[in-house]
């Protein structure tokens, strides 16, 4: 009884916390893009963009969460990590 208790507490927690992530998603984070991107737009001669490897993103919302960056950063293509850095 007290063990079949638990596991609903547990599951209610996990919904409530899948809730607030899912209240954190903006349309435009997940909609698909509207135009191509020029992959040769502005880039340096002899640039190749398949060796770029880290994208900085600021103003981040306190509440979005190193998971949640990484799979909305996961609809464009494979991430190989994600890291969040908060100012204390």
């Amino acid at each position: 009884m007290q063990h079949q208790r638990l596991k609903q507490q547990q599951q209610a927690l996990m919904q409530q916390a899948l809730l607030q992530q899912q209240s954190l998603y903006h349309p435009g984070i997940l909609a698909p893009p509207q135009i191509e991107p020029i992959p040769s737009g502005n880039l340096p001669p002899g640039f190749v963009p398949s060796t770029c490897r880290s994208v900085y993103v600021g103003n981040i919302h306190t509440q979005v969460t190193e998971p949640l960056l990484q799979e909305v950063f996961a609809s464009t293509g494979p991430v190989e990590g994600c890291k969040l850095v908060r100012k204390e």
